[in-house]
């Protein structure tokens, strides 16, 4: 099972990786001064596309881990439903009717995996630490601030579309600069969360 997530994971690095080739190939002329945001902008998806890599490697680790946790960790997690609204932990008996034919270890997995994919997303390096907790997982080896650093860099892209908190003031551009070392400091930094699964799974 690790196998076949991993590999995902590290199609989507490659992905990204490609998207900054890409930019060094194409758009970047060392010694030319600043680069158009519209050109930086294939890094901005560069960071947007291993963001949503990492929440995905992350997703789907817990899809596989968590149906096997404490009763004390699932009781967090809301019963399968067709209603998307439904949140609620609690139910009745009644309600467990229309599963008739599945083994409860099913239910659990198919609740779980149905909470992960509509409700989980990872916002800062926190997030990440409980989801390889929630997995029997040590978070040793992971360069924390670099990941935190991508995040809040990816959440600026996606909400406020890359620009420059110090904005107004005097010489400085309404978006905020992004170099392609930039990008593959924030991809290596993600191979160390990759590396500390992996090696956890060997």
């Amino acid at each position: 099972m690790y196998e076949q997530i991993n590999g995902r994971f590290e199609l989507n690095l490659k992905r990204v990786d490609s998207l900054i080739s890409i930019y060094e190939t194409y758009l970047h002329k060392p010694g030319q001064g600043r680069r158009k945001v519209t050109e930086t902008d294939v890094l901005r998806a560069a960071v947007v596309l291993l963001h949503a890599a990492v929440e995905d490697f992350l997703r789907s680790l817990l899809v596989w881990k968590l149906p096997l946790a404490p009763a004390q960790r699932l009781n967090d997690i809301p019963l399968l439903s067709n209603d998307p609204k439904k949140t609620a932990t609690k139910f009745w008996l009644g309600e467990l009717a229309q599963f008739r034919g599945m083994t409860v270890e099913d239910l659990i997995a198919k609740s779980v995996a149905s909470h992960l994919e509509g409700y989980q997303s990872f916002n800062n390096i926190g997030d990440v630490v409980s989801a390889l907790a929630d997995c029997q997982l040590s978070p040793e080896g992971l360069d924390r601030a670099a990941i935190e650093e991508m995040i809040k860099r990816r959440h600026n892209i996606v909400h406020k579309a890359d620009r420059n908190q110090k904005e107004g003031k005097q010489g400085l551009h309404k978006v905020a600069s992004l170099t392609p070392n930039a990008v593959r400091g924030f991809l290596t930094a993600v191979r160390t969360l990759q590396t500390a699964v992996t090696d956890q799974h060997a």
